[in-house]
């Protein structure tokens, strides 16, 4: 991982807080008043900055009134992609991540297409859906990791294996770089978020089609080259467990993803006509994740206990990451805590298991709305690390 310069530090600083002043930057950045000046004064040219004619009032006696340094919003826009198993997500946003335009696919539709014809069909009608944007670039959050030397996607599932970023940049001719989707995520929630309690060192703890975490540290922000690291649904939650498609045996996949809760009430559909998921669906491929709350709701004793065990064994994986990692708030994304029920008993989980000894600190724990976009969004955030920020770990694996 490369070191970042005082100039990236500056605009990253500048991501995370939009009014801030020479001084400011100054007590941060630990370097003098006159090379803060000196920062600034380049980034002005350069158009990425501006000196707004705000101030901020000082104490009487304190001296001058001090001016705002804020980012351009004339910098441009950002293009970010991500697709997994609900679909295909688009989006335009403004430096800052706010969604300008969309637009998402369904996996129902866009199984059917080549992945990078598709991929590149759509943004370029999202390109000419808005011809006053400026796009600086397009960042890929994908579901799975990112070979930067082959420029290919690492994956189980097949279709992703076809994913090759050079084919569709030659397409578009824009800058370009993939991540990891929830590595991603956190680094828009990191730049992006208008959180007025936000800290700076988080998990980001996503519940999906897979399960994974990711962590952040302020200055530290870079693309993840060992894949095992974040990858928590491989961690052995019970050894006798069932056998997961990474060859393993008892991983928290297996009991607590979206694809594999699925996958276990489907077999059960087949294995007992007890069941009370006979009388919500007429076929076990239109069984859904809300078919489950609703079989959840009717008691269903298979449904109840592979919930409630879905939840438990959250619980010890996220409280055990709580007790090795200096977390200033842990942030949890996906279907299954949307769910107040579950969320309150997965909350009330990690809140007994962290009991065994008193802390000075306590880990804000919060629940992210659904939000199909995030992913993408995610994307833009890459762009802004490798464009803007100038992130030298970003700027490596961004093809141009």
């Amino acid at each position: 991982m490369q070191e970042t310069n005082t100039t990236t530090q500056t605009i990253e600083y500048l991501y995370r807080n939009r009014h801030a002043t020479r001084v400011d930057l100054h007590k941060y950045l630990h370097v003098t008043p006159a090379a803060v000046s000196k920062i600034v004064k380049q980034l002005i040219d350069d158009h990425i900055v501006v000196e707004t004619g705000q101030q901020i009032s000082q104490k009487e006696g304190a001296g001058r009134s001090k001016r705002i340094i804020s980012l351009s919003k004339q910098i441009g826009n950002y293009l970010g992609v991500s697709f997994n198993l609900a679909g295909l997500a688009l989006v335009l946003t403004t430096i800052y991540g706010e969604i300008i335009d969309k637009i998402f696919i369904p996996y129902s539709k866009m199984k059917k297409y080549d992945l990078n014809q598709l991929v590149t069909d759509q943004i370029k009608l999202l390109i000419s859906q808005n011809p006053n944007g400026n796009p600086l670039g397009v960042g890929f959050a994908i579901p799975g990791h990112y070979n930067a030397d082959q420029h290919k996607l690492v994956s189980n599932n097949q279709m992703w294996k076809s994913f090759d970023l050079e084919t569709i940049q030659k397409q578009v001719n824009l800058p370009m770089l993939a991540e990891n989707n929830v590595e991603s995520m956190a680094d828009a929630h990191y730049l992006f978020s208008n959180d007025l309690a936000k800290k700076d060192n988080f998990i980001f703890f996503h519940i999906g089609y897979g399960i994974y975490s990711a962590f952040i540290e302020p200055g530290k922000l870079h693309p993840k080259r060992n894949y095992s690291v974040g990858e928590v649904g491989h961690t052995i939650i019970d050894p006798n467990g069932f056998q997961c498609e990474c060859g393993k045996k008892g991983c928290l996949q297996t009991y607590s993803s979206h694809t594999w809760l699925l996958k276990r009430a489907r077999n059960f559909y087949d294995l007992s006509e007890n069941t009370v998921l006979h009388q919500l669906v007429s076929d076990k491929s239109k069984i859904t994740f809300n078919t489950l709350l609703s079989a959840y709701k009717l008691n269903d004793p298979y449904t109840v206990d592979m919930l409630d065990t879905s939840i438990k064994y959250l619980g010890i994986i996220i409280s055990n990451l709580l007790m090795v990692y200096d977390a200033d708030v842990i942030y949890l994304n996906g279907f299954i805590v949307q769910v107040p029920e579950f969320k309150n008993k997965l909350l009330r989980f990690i809140s007994n298991q962290l009991k065994f000894i008193n802390s000075q600190k306590q880990t804000r724990i919060e629940v992210l709305p659904e939000d199909k976009y995030r992913g993408a969004v995610g994307g833009c955030a890459l762009v802004a690390l490798s464009q803007v920020i100038q992130n030298p770990n970003y700027q490596e694996i961004t093809l141009n």
